[in-house]
């Protein structure tokens, strides 16, 4: 088994990853490694691939990247549009979002070690299986960045993460779309499914609490058909199909510990009632690796914890909102539903 070192070892290459690499490199941090274990950047999309155009201020957005822009959000309760939302963004091509982000990071000097898998994490190394041989692969700073089943975030003890579970199908848009849609009911509590276009195609989701599972290709099922029916959609035959787990329960309560940290949503930065993530990861991701930065300048862990209250500071209270909103919604009785998903999602009334 061989035994290889890097000042900082970064576990996962999604957008909280490559985010922590390219603000590691560009402030001058030397031997920054990544470990990825899929393949192809991106590749399955476990993801809805819209972002507030906020976005560009976290991670430089390539427009190569950028399928569409999306000008709002429109919510629908049974048959009827409850409200609308100012809401600039954009759906990605998540794939080539994530290339971009890891060419971005090549360019300034990170390594990467993709495809590999790790093994088991310990606060000062990790091993790794890569293209048929073991490696101990040690570094001055580990990030764990991999995800809502972290390795890494095992070593911090937490406690135990709730999690969604989203299904989703890419199918043919009947016309284009500036706008998204989001799908409420009282029977999927807090859970919620969407119509996301991009370009000619369209992210048509659902998702729901973990443990109600079984019900999700039906209800996907359900709404496709509604969306045929309506015109929205041009058929109801996948293009492709995706799914995966949301992180919902909102921040765990420490991110570092010594030389380690968890970014994304292995630290659960993601937002709880929307299930949105890739913006505060991406910005987690470059808050993280200032600090680690600064932390190799200074030769001290101690501007690690600087990572931990500028990210609270700055999202701690959004977070917090937003699972204070999704727990209120998951326990609206039907007859006070609708109120509640305005008082949630901040509604105005649609015209």
């Amino acid at each position: 088994m061989k035994s290889l070192q890097s000042n900082i070892l970064i576990i996962g290459g999604g957008p909280a990853g490559l985010a922590t690499a390219i603000a590691a490199a560009k402030q001058g941090c030397s031997s920054v490694a990544v470990v990825e274990r899929k393949k192809r950047w991106g590749w399955p999309i476990q993801c809805a691939e819209m972002v507030p155009r906020l976005i560009g201020q976290a991670v430089p957005l390539e427009r190569e990247a950028i399928v569409q822009a999306i000008t709002g959000l429109q919510f629908h309760f049974g048959d009827q549009m409850i409200g609308s939302l100012r809401a600039p963004g954009y759906v990605l091509d998540r794939s080539r979002f994530e290339a971009l982000l890891a060419d971005r990071a090549a360019r300034l000097g990170v390594t990467f070690w993709q495809p590999a898998n790790v093994r088991a994490v310990a606060s000062d190394g990790v091993l790794v299986s890569h293209e048929g041989n073991q490696y101990e692969l040690e570094a001055g700073v580990i990030v764990g960045a991999d995800g809502p089943h972290s390795l890494v975030r095992r070593v911090f003890r937490e406690e135990q993460m709730e999690f969604a579970y989203a299904i989703q199908h890419v199918l043919p848009l009947a016309q284009p779309s500036e706008a998204a849609d989001i799908f409420l009911a009282p029977e999927s509590g807090a859970g919620y499914g969407w119509c996301f276009p991009r370009g000619s195609e369209a992210n048509v989701g659902v998702a729901l609490p973990l443990e109600e599972r079984k019900r999700l290709r039906g209800a996907l099922d359900s709404l496709v058909a509604r969306l045929v029916r309506s015109g929205k959609i041009a058929s109801a035959t996948p293009i492709r199909r995706t799914g995966g787990l949301v992180p919902v329960s909102g921040p765990i309560s420490q991110t570092v510990i010594g030389s380690m940290l968890l970014v994304g949503d292995a630290a659960g930065q993601t937002h709880p009632l929307t299930g949105a993530g890739i913006l505060t990861a991406c910005a987690c991701g470059r808050m993280a690796g200032e600090a680690i930065a600064r932390a190799a300048t200074q030769q001290s862990f101690s501007p690690l914890g600087e990572y931990e209250a500028q990210w609270r500071d700055l999202y701690g209270d959004y977070l917090a909102r937003g699972l204070k909103s999704r727990k209120q919604l998951a326990q609206a009785r039907p007859d006070e539903f609708l109120e509640a998903i305005r008082a949630a999602w901040h509604l105005r009334p649609s015209c």
